[in-house]
Order: structure tokens, then sequence, then C-alpha cells
């Protein structure tokens, strides 16, 4: 890991503005142009973009601050930072879509199928793939847990969700860490 990634991580968990500062100048405008890119034109009339990646990051900072992500590099960061992005356009184009009842609703539906942009880079589209093949090597417990991060779950939530303590929570993710980090190992062992 770069020694800027390291700084930025440690600047997350200590509230240093200046390393937060820092990342988010390099970052920002990458973050809008994903929140622009994915929201339709009738959302953008409702949302602004720059909104949506100002409440992503600060979501983002908070649960950095508590230690609730483990990141590693520079990649791993901005991968959930998207993430967290994408889920912050989810839940707004559902928070419009449930106000409008009548025959507009059904527009706000499209809107949400839309989410994705008309069609996603190479890139983006080799990402999910990479992701896809990763997540098939987890079992069925471990993908479900996945999913619910995914979705900004926290470990309480997702411990109730699971019916077990937070701890079993913590413990599956590790080992899904562990299996992901062997696989990736793996992969790049074959090539």
């Amino acid at each position: 890991m770069s020694e800027e990634s390291q700084r930025w991580i440690r600047g997350f968990r200590d509230n240093d503005d200046s390393a937060v500062a820092d990342f988010w100048t390099r970052y920002e405008e990458r973050l809008r142009r994903l929140a622009e890119r994915n929201l339709s034109d009738r959302m953008k009339r409702r949302v602004d973009a720059d909104d949506l990646v100002q409440s992503a990051f600060r979501t983002f900072l908070r649960r950095a601050g508590q230690d609730e992500f483990h990141l590693r590099d520079r990649q791993n960061l901005l991968s959930l930072l998207t993430t967290i992005t994408l889920n912050k356009i989810r839940q707004k184009v559902r928070y419009f879509a449930a106000q409008k009842r009548g025959s507009d609703s059904d527009q706000y539906f499209e809107t949400m199928a839309d989410l994705g942009g008309n069609q996603p880079t190479p890139d983006e589209e080799a990402a999910l793939r990479e992701i896809e093949d990763l997540l098939k090597g987890l079992d069925e417990e471990q993908q479900q847990v996945v999913d619910l991060k995914l979705q900004n779950h926290t470990n309480e939530e997702i411990a109730r969700q699971l019916q077990c303590s937070e701890r079993t929570v913590r413990r599956m993710i590790k080992r899904v860490e562990q299996n992901l980090e062997k696989l990736i190992r793996q992969d790049g062992d074959d090539q």
C-alpha cells in the first residue's frame, strides 16, 4: 500500500482534516461523475449529485472513524466509496418512488431500473465479473453477509437478521476477507 493511501486511511480513523481534505480533493470529482452517470434526467431534477456524493462521504467518514471498515489499499477504498455512493442513489430513487403514487409511479420505477446508467464501462463490467467470480467461492451464509454489508447494514443489524451475535458476524466477515484474499492470490498465481 502506498504511503499516501496509508496516510488517508489513518486520517479517516483519526479525523485528520488534512488527510481527509487531500483525499476529497483527489476523488470528489470522480465520485460526482459516477453519481451523475447513474442518475436519470428525471432524478437529476430532484437530487443533486454533489449532495449525494457529500452524503456518501460523510457516511464513509463516520463509519471509518468507528473502524467499521477493513481498508487495505486505494482500490479497496475507492470500491467502498463507489458502493456507498450507488447505495445513496438507490435510497433516493426508492424514496421518490414511494412518494409518487398514481400514474407517474411507473416512470419512477423505470428510473430505478436505469440506475446503472445506459451501459457499464468495460472496466465496470470486468470488475463486476471478478466480484461475481469471487463471491461464487463463498458459502451461502458468507454471501449473505457480504450482500448485507454492501447494503450498508451495520454488524449489529446483520446479527439481528441472521439471529446470531455481533462477534459471530465479525468472525464471518474476517473469514470472508481471508477467503477473498486466498482466491485473489490463487487467481494471481494462475496468470
